[in-house]
This record gives structure tokens, sequence and C-alpha cells, in this order.
């Protein structure tokens, strides 16, 4: 597989996960057929860019159930429009392009601000393939071309100032072709502003709960630089925004007047994405010894969180044997099973009962303390929590 970021082929394996089940396809019951795909993650050995090299076509990546939906970090919107109207200078007649569904906040922060002339992409029919009036987030970046992207323009009166494409680009198959549409969507003098998750922490961390089918590529600051450049683009300028998991962080991109060569990755993160791979079996048994003594001193244990990060958990480091069920309280997961592990997914209510004797928190650092306090009559007959996540001083793998 040629890489996507700088075309340099093969893309060296870091680790072959077999097939895996769609982390979104909640099972109705336990013993039902499941589909499988292939899934494994290399490293790009010219530009060191990290990203899956077998995965699902996106179309099998369509939540098969009508109240599913994710959530991006969206604390710093407010902060991210008013850089934007002050480095750009936008004003009320500037176009903003907001590329998918994720970006219509964004447009909704600049509006207070004076900038209200919003194009809404994914909503145009001629990215719908006739089906539907939305393209989803899932094949948006399958649908646009340079084609599509170039008949929009000419259509809606001469291009964007500003394209706006928040937390996608990561989605995509073929970053190539997606980069060359993004060019197409500008006016002259336009800007392309990129928001993608520094995947950096995590990698260095060996937290594996970070690889999922719907995360093509896996980018660092050097590594989306190199993309960017590779792409045609300037890189105007980059801010990054904290986060407890992984930082999100933002490009301003103009396009490049000269080709210009992205330089080759540095020996540092060759060896990030090298140790990477390198510590997957490792990591998944010390994660079934810690587990196992978890059991072995306060009886059956659980993992409170019944999304992509607990699929992951269960299933890349093949845990669900030693996992008594999945606690979530969104009321449409109670009473399904957990792709791939099968497990039953019940509400935190079953906490109270005295059977669970240590619970696996699945979600960000941020929220632990808050489950504790609610639970404290867990805590209080001797119930434990620990985190899967690196980033938590509950990690499940700290000495």
């Amino acid at each position: 597989m040629a890489c996507q970021g700088c075309g340099h082929s093969p893309v060296g394996l870091l680790i072959d996960l077999g097939t895996q089940p769609i982390s979104n396809r909640f099972l109705t019951d336990p013993k039902a057929h499941e589909e499988r795909f292939p899934l494994s993650v290399g490293q790009c050995s010219a530009c060191g860019l990290v990203q899956l090299v077998d995965m699902p076509p996106s179309t099998e990546l369509l939540p098969r159930f009508a109240w599913m939906t994710y959530r991006e970090p969206e604390d710093h919107i407010p902060d991210l429009a008013k850089r934007l109207v002050a480095e750009l200078g936008l004003g009320s007649q500037s176009r903003i392009c907001a590329f998918s569904a994720k970006d219509h906040t964004t447009l909704d922060a600049l509006a207070p601000l004076g900038v209200t002339n919003g194009w809404k992409l994914s909503a145009d029919p001629a990215l719908a393939g006739g089906r539907t009036t939305t393209a989803a987030v899932e094949t948006l970046t399958d649908i646009i071309t340079p084609e599509i992207a170039t008949s929009l323009r000419a259509a809606g009166g001469g291009g964007a100032d500003l394209v706006v494409i928040r937390q996608i680009l990561e989605h995509t198959a073929n970053l190539p072709r997606l980069l060359k549409s993004l060019h197409a969507l500008l006016a002259p003098g336009g800007t392309v502003m990129v928001e993608i998750p520094d995947c950096g922490v995590w990698l260095r961390q060996a937290d594996y709960t970070g690889i999922w089918e719907e995360h093509r590529l896996y980018l660092t600051p050097d590594t989306a630089t190199a993309v960017f450049r590779n792409g045609g683009f300037d890189i105007r300028a980059m801010h990054r925004f904290p986060y407890p998991f992984e930082d999100s962080l933002v490009f301003l991109l103009t396009p490049s007047t000269a080709k210009k060569s992205a330089p080759a990755a540095s020996a540092e993160e060759l060896e990030v994405g090298r140790r990477y791979g390198a510590s997957f079996k490792e990591t998944s048994r010390r994660a079934a010894a810690a587990i196992a003594a978890l059991r072995e001193r306060h009886g059956k244990v659980a993992l409170f969180g019944a999304g992509h990060f607990a699929c992951a958990f269960l299933n890349y480091l093949d845990l669900g044997s030693q996992i008594e069920a999945v606690i979530d309280d969104n009321a449409n997961k109670v009473g399904l099973f957990m792709p791939g592990a099968r497990l039953p997914i019940m509400p935190s209510s079953v906490l109270a009962a005295g059977e669970i004797g240590a619970c696996l928190t699945c979600f960000a650092p941020e929220f632990e303390e808050r489950v504790m306090a609610k639970h404290g009559a867990f805590t209080a007959r001797g119930g434990v929590f620990r985190s899967i996540f690196p980033a938590s001083p509950r990690y499940l793998l700290r000495p």
C-alpha cells in the first residue's frame, strides 16, 4: 500500500489486529452473525505517517442505529472563531465553507462576530448521490472529488474565502484526492482551516484504544506538516488547543505558489511508530494479568462506557473473557451487546447490586471524579475504579 501522505510505497506494518467488528454495530442478540473486517496499522518510512493499512470500506461505517451520535471536543470553538476573524480579516462579505456537519458549530460561532455568509457544503445535493440531502460524515471524504469541488465553486459564486474542515480529514481513505478537492473549493487568496486530533501522545504511551476503524490517519504536528506540504499547501499558522486525551491541532493553509518537497521523517517520529508496534503484545499480556489480579482481589470486573474505546480495549487486546459486562447509562444501549466481545450492556445501577467488584472506566480522565462521586456506595463497600487510559492517574497498568 502506498502512503496516503507522500505516496511512498510500501507502508511498513506495525500491528496486525486480524479481523475486527465495526465498533458502532451493537448486537441485539449475543449469538447473532457478525461481520468482521481486516484491520492493521502501518507507518510510512519516508514521512512517518501512521495509518491504517487494512480497513473496512467507508460505507460499512455508517451507523445502523438512528440514535447514534459522535461528540467532538468543541470548548475551544468560540476562541478559535475570534482567532480566525483576527488573523484572516474575515468580515460580512467573507464566504465560509463548512465542509461537513461537524463544522456548523464554527459557522454559529462566527455569526456573532459579523461573519454570516456561510456555505454548508455537505447539504449540497451534488454530494448526496441522489439518495439524501445530506452527505454522511463517514462517506463525505470518499464522495468529494476535485471535479465536483470545481463545479460547486463555479455554481456558488467563485469559491470560499475560508474552508473549515474539522475532525474529518483523518477519516479519509483517499487523502491526496481530498487535498486537491480543498484546493478546488477555494476562492483566490482563500484559506483552508484544518482541525485534526494530535495522536502523538497516545502513540508514545502505547495506548491501543486510539486505533479506530473510522480514523484512517494518525497525525502528529510533524506528519501533518509533511502531509500538507506534499498536498500543495503552505502553513500560515498552527494552533494547539489542549484536551486531556488528545489535543486538537488547527492548521491554517494557503495554496503553495511553488512545489515543495516535505522533509523526511525524523528518527524520533519513526522510533515512536516502531515502539508502538513492538509494545502491542506486551501491553496485551500486562492488561490481561492486571485484570486477572483485579478479579482475584475484588471479584467480577466491568467496563464503564460502551463506546469505541471499550470496543477496542476488549477486542484488540482480547480481554472479553475476563470482563463480566459493560456499563452505560445511555438507554439506547442498555440491553444490547458489545460488538466482538458480545458482552451485555447494563445500566450503572448494577454497581449497587454488589456483584461487580472492580470497574474500568472508558471515558476521559476529567470525568472520572464525577463518576466516582456519583457511585460512592460502590467504593464505600470496597469497589475500585481503574482506567483503561494511560493519561489517567488510575491507569490499569500504572505500577
